[in-house]
């Protein structure tokens, strides 16, 4: 099956749309004063939780230093990217003494209970926790969450992207994952209960706000067990009804964010990417690695719209083994495609939102949502030029809501409903906590 021509267009003319959107940003703040005052005093409003140490990393504007008006407009933005921050806004005020600035902001309730909730056609979930992501006021994330998702489990994290107010950021996690996994091999899928424990650290440095470079270690010990009642008279099949494994990861990553956002809406990109090696005491290459990359553009159309785009891209070396890394899921990649219906050692997966506000009121929102899924994954043992020109394709579209109460942090009920455009089948209805991404 060649692969359809249209996401590669789409792309072009996306990363057009960048290239405008950048070149009106710069025409809009060219148009602001350019001339420059001495900051005689600098204050915050609205702060209840946010410590005023913690934001000043973030501002250009300080006590005694010459600024322009560019750069005030620019730290205003800054703030407001802040997940913490429902708004911002500042003032200038010229008095005897100087420049006195004001940046006067609308905290969040960001220390919150986590109800959540994924219903599919063949299979529900839900996760119950608490999270911060701002704590002590110095933008501290802290996690401890309960899952179902066909077994129990539960994760723990926290992650202080500045330790002791320096630029270097740490990231460590303890979890322990069970799920039912159908595993799938040439023409034949089991089911498995799959029990890992993982804990993982990674250690990052802030180049800039929002952009930074780090490196990961982690350990994997994985149980393969095969559900009960299968006949396992299978010669092909590479495993027994019971595996063992055990792994260690090391990680180089980066990532940088350049969206900024205004209430609901945001505007520009984001991209990141990791490579990973894997050393494996249970799979028959006992070393492979893995690369995957993720591009995110925002656009806000109009003063209602939103249109967002997600380009992922992904490969691994692994290959004569059923437990690969990439797999299509309703709630990861293509919604409506089901529970976890197919794997592969490389993915090239294109999402496209359009959000549309259809009712703002005090801390609520109300969005309508069109969508798009496309997704490719790459066979075991599949080269790329075969995969190329043989590709196993998922094409999903389709509409759904969003309910947004904006005064919480990362509270938006998101119910979406997936038709197979390729197959003209019906898909399933989604429904999760959160943007899809």
């Amino acid at each position: 099956m060649q692969l359809p021509k249209w996401p590669y267009i789409m792309l072009v003319c996306c990363w057009w749309i960048i290239t405008l959107k950048h070149a009106q940003a710069n025409n809009g703040i060219d148009t602001l004063k350019q001339g420059t005052f001495i900051v005689a005093a600098l204050q915050f409003t609205g702060l209840k939780k946010t410590k005023v140490a913690y934001l000043q990393r973030f501002l250009q504007c300080k006590i005694g230093r010459s600024v322009s008006e560019i750069q005030v407009v620019q730290d205003a933005q800054h703030l407001r990217n802040l997940p913490f921050f429902a708004a911002v806004s500042h003032e200038i005020e010229h008095t005897e003494q100087g420049v006195k600035l004001t940046f006067n902001c609308l905290e969040k309730w960001t220390m919150l209970p986590i109800v959540n909730g994924n219903v599919s056609q063949n299979r529900w979930g839900f996760s119950l926790g608490v999270s911060d992501i701002n704590l002590l006021g110095k933008g501290i994330a802290l996690k401890g969450i309960y899952h179902y998702y066909d077994r129990h489990s539960f994760e723990l994290s926290f992650f202080n992207p500045y330790l002791g107010g320096s630029w270097l950021g740490l990231y460590t996690e303890v979890a322990k994952l069970s799920s039912l996994e159908p595993l799938y091999w040439q023409n034949t899928s089991r089911l498995y209960h799959v029990d890992t424990w993982k804990m993982a650290s990674e250690w990052q440095i802030a180049l800039q706000p929002r952009h930074a470079l780090g490196i990961g270690l982690g350990y994997l010990n994985e149980k393969y067990t095969l559900q009960p009642n299968v006949n396992v008279n299978d010669t092909a099949w590479p495993i027994r009804t019971f595996e063992h494994d055990q792994k260690v990861l090391a990680k180089l990553f980066h990532k940088i964010d350049r969206r900024d956002y205004e209430h609901i809406y945001g505007n520009g990109w984001a991209n990141n990417s990791f490579v990973e090696m894997v050393w494996s005491d249970g799979e028959p290459q006992s070393v492979f690695f893995k690369f995957c990359n993720e591009f995110l553009y925002y656009k806000r159309i109009a003063k209602k719209g939103n249109l967002t785009l997600r380009n992922t891209i992904g490969l691994a070396t692994n290959t004569w083994t059923p437990f690969l890394p990439f797999v299509w899921d309703s709630y990861q990649n293509v919604r409506g495609i089901g529970n976890r219906v197919a794997r592969g050692t490389g993915e090239v997966t294109l999402n496209l939102e359009y959000h549309q506000t259809l009712l703002d009121v005090n801390w609520l929102t109300l969005q309508s949502t069109i969508f798009s899924d496309w997704s490719t994954l790459r066979a075991p043992e599949q080269s790329l030029q075969n995969w190329v020109q043989h590709a196993q394709t998922a094409w999903y579209a389709g509409g759904g809501m969003r309910i947004n109460l904006t005064r919480f942090s990362k509270t938006i009920l998101r119910v979406d409903y997936g038709y197979n455009v390729l197959e003209q089948k019906t898909g399933e209805l989604v429904i999760g906590i959160g943007h899809y991404f």
